[in-house]
């Protein structure tokens, strides 16, 4: 915290998260007792997804100490448990940093786009089927995705058996839409190949 210009403080716990297709890849909260604003406990939450890329920890790291340095020299009447937004304390802890480490090395979307994993720690459900499945000769291919298959995402399955249902480890794939909330559609020839390659070689959901 010395970089920050801030005092010595309690130690944050420090959390590991495995989540597929995360939302986030690291967060800072704080939970404060009702009865003294004083005494503030925080954690940092960072994704096992990013743990494999030592740039892309220590960035996002960095990111979440600014809100931790935000947390602790928070005025009393304005804690509040849970998040901050990113408003004119975080930024000002972040210009501190990036004058150590380079511009723009903590942004306010820095712990949001960096290299993650290629592959999810544990499987996940792939659904897979083409736009117009009746056509002679279909050419859009689309996907969605879930970590577990609950009763609303077995009733949209069971709702396409036209749709191929494999399992993938591969995290690309995350980044769609979830089962039972629409479809995506790749964006680039590798990921429509890929993706004919997984659909060819799964089995209908309906069977």
């Amino acid at each position: 915290m010395k970089m920050l210009e801030v005092s010595d403080q309690p130690f944050p716990k420090i959390s590991v998260r495995d989540h597929i297709g995360p939302k986030w890849l690291g967060r800072c909260t704080m939970l404060v007792k009702r009865s003294d604003p004083s005494h503030r406990t925080t954690e940092i939450e960072i994704q096992k997804s990013v743990m494999s890329d030592p740039a892309t920890l220590e960035r996002v790291v960095a990111h979440e100490v600014c809100h931790l340095a935000e947390y602790v020299t928070l005025p009393y009447e304005e804690v509040k448990e849970g998040g901050l937004e990113h408003g004119h304390r975080f930024l000002g802890f972040a210009a501190k940093v990036n004058q150590h480490m380079g511009a723009d090395y903590v942004t306010v979307k820095s712990d949001k786009s960096f290299k993650q994993s290629e592959t999810t720690s544990r499987s996940y459900y792939l659904l897979i089927s083409h736009a117009d499945y009746t056509a002679p000769a279909p050419t859009k291919i689309m996907w969605c995705w879930a970590a577990k298959l609950g009763p609303k995402g077995q009733t949209y399955v069971s709702r396409h058996p036209e749709a191929k249902l494999v399992k993938s480890t591969d995290s690309l794939w995350t980044q769609g839409a979830k089962i039972g909330d629409g479809w995506t559609v790749p964006k680039d020839e590798p990921r429509k190949e890929a993706l004919e390659a997984l659909f060819r070689g799964g089995h209908t959901s309906g069977s």
